[in-house]
């Protein structure tokens, strides 16, 4: 399959009296095939377009961000069993993310977060597990992924980061069409930035989302919709996330 994805997101740090606002754009081409019936590989590559709004600061950075590479392997699955009365499936995955966005090396003189950046200019790593159960038209997922990042050349290494989801979905048919509503729940946890070895303080932190969603497929076409809406969050300075949307729209080839 091939397809585009659109997100947004603003968060927002300081005291009532001193806000500090960052608004995140991208948009994501994503390849997806099928090498075996157990490997599945991805391949992404965004295009970002971040704003950084402070007391007496603007900034605006665009182009590409870092792309990446995920594999997907199945290690364990019963659905050849047609006596089944439920299927599941359980994968690890492994990935690498390359240094295609830009890094603010001078962000420290800009006065801007060192996020703001399009790209982190280092090579990352990712890995994680995935299960999948499914009975008839209902679906849970359940999703660990592990990001290790490296330190770029201007000394500075974005935090590691963890993050966990269940979804619930379930599928309804209506004529040629497929609606799949699903919602959940999300967790990230993200690890402390370093600039030459020195913590970054507010960089570390966690937040909890309430994930929900809507897929439609017609044809070849599978048009989504996405919202994260924050149910908690923990980064110090009273920094806040406003909820995340995402719009998606693939084609599915030999479907």
């Amino acid at each position: 399959y091939v397809m585009l994805k659109s997100s947004f997101y603003k968060f927002t740090t300081g005291t009532t009296t001193s806000r500090v606002h960052s608004d995140m754009f991208a948009t994501d081409l994503i390849v997806g095939y099928n090498f075996l019936p157990s490997l599945h590989v991805l391949a992404y590559l965004p295009y970002k377009v971040n704003n950084f709004s402070g007391q007496d600061v603007k900034y605006r950075t665009q182009g590409l961000g870092d792309g990446g590479l995920l594999a997907n392997y199945v290690i364990a699955t019963n659905n050849k069993n047609v006596m089944a009365t439920f299927t599941y499936s359980l994968s690890v995955k492994g990935g690498i993310e390359l240094p295609t966005g830009d890094f603010i090396d001078d962000y420290r003189a800009k006065e801007v977060p060192a996020n703001i950046s399009n790209g982190s200019e280092t090579i990352d790593f990712m890995t994680g597990a995935r299960y999948i159960f499914k009975k008839k038209n209902t679906t849970l997922i359940s999703d660990y992924t592990f990001k290790y990042n490296t330190e770029n050349e201007a000394a500075y290494r974005f935090g590691n980061q963890h993050s966990v989801s269940l979804l619930a979905a379930q599928r309804f048919m209506r004529s040629i069409v497929v609606f799949t509503p699903y919602a959940g729940v999300a967790g990230e946890f993200d690890g402390a930035d370093f600039y030459h070895t020195l913590e970054q303080h507010g960089t570390t932190g966690e937040s909890v989302f309430l994930n929900t969603g809507l897929e439609v497929g017609f044809s070849d076409y599978i048009l989504g919709c996405t919202a994260d809406l924050p149910l908690y969050a923990n980064f110090g300075e009273a920094a806040a996330s406003s909820p995340r949307v995402a719009l998606r729209l693939a084609y599915l080839f030999n479907n």
